[in-house]
């Protein structure tokens, strides 16, 4: 294996930078992000990320199966993709770690997309989700967790609910974020665009931000502009795509 792609995924451990995990196929796919643990040895052969607790149920499928699972992060226009086996699960103080095994191969992706981030959980941003009325009012609420976001768009992690299941593509929804303990909230109109399953009890929206003649919008837009910078820096770079693209990856070059 190449030393600079052991290198990408070293430097990612010691930024603690986000990645997602991928099991199964078709219906049964599941997605989980995770965020890799620093502190580990130069020379130690194994990877530990904390895991969000509502995900422990998967986590202990994905043990117990002993089956590979995928893993991809960022970094700058690249995605850094390999495969490994979820060994064992630890509680450290507040959170849940996870000990994987080390990767045989690492592939680079490169891509050419609108750049979204992941959010980590260690990342303090609180977001509620609403759904709007065909007169944009407010139908009903849920709080979420973002997954990823960028300029255009970001994808929410909702508990599961039959009212968000019956959402229709470009459904009217706007997304309310407080980024740490900011006295100020930002909200941004959204259409709906596509739906999937992360867990049993939980799915992913994404949506796509649409512009507004709200006079608050100017700032709310470089709110938006500063928390994905600041993700940037977090992940390593200045441009990447999120999973969603990784389908429709322009190369990918395998060490």
């Amino acid at each position: 294996m190449a030393a600079d792609n052991v290198e990408l995924l070293r430097s990612a451990m010691e930024r603690e930078a986000p990645a997602v995990l991928t099991a199964g196929e078709g219906p049964a796919r599941r997605q989980v992000m995770v965020q890799f643990a620093k502190g580990r040895p130069n020379n130690s052969p194994e990877i530990w990320a904390y895991f969000h607790e509502a995900d422990g149920r998967i986590i202990d499928r994905l043990i117990e199966s002993g089956g590979p699972v995928g893993l991809w992060f960022q970094n700058e226009a690249s995605m850094v993709l390999f495969e490994s086996t979820l060994v064992k699960k630890r509680k450290a103080l507040t959170r849940k770690l996870l000990l994987l095994s080390w990767p045989q191969n690492i592939s680079i992706v490169e891509e050419r997309h609108q750049p979204r981030r992941l959010v980590p959980e260690s990342f303090q941003i609180s977001a509620r989700l609403q759904v709007l009325t065909p007169n944009r009012e407010v139908e009903h609420e849920i709080h979420a967790r973002i997954w990823d976001i960028g300029l255009e768009g970001a994808s929410l992690i909702c508990p599961f609910q039959h009212s968000l299941i019956s959402l229709v593509k470009d459904a009217w929804l706007k997304v309310v974020l407080r980024v740490r303990d900011a006295q100020h909230e930002y909200g941004f109109p959204a259409l709906f665009r596509h739906m999937s399953h992360v867990s049993d009890e939980t799915l992913r929206l994404g949506l796509q931000f649409i512009p507004s003649g709200d006079p608050s919008a100017a700032s709310a837009n470089a709110a938006l502009a500063a928390l994905v910078n600041e993700l940037n820096q977090l992940c390593g770079g200045n441009s990447a795509a999120t999973a969603n693209s990784a389908a429709r990856s322009d190369r990918t070059t395998s060490n």
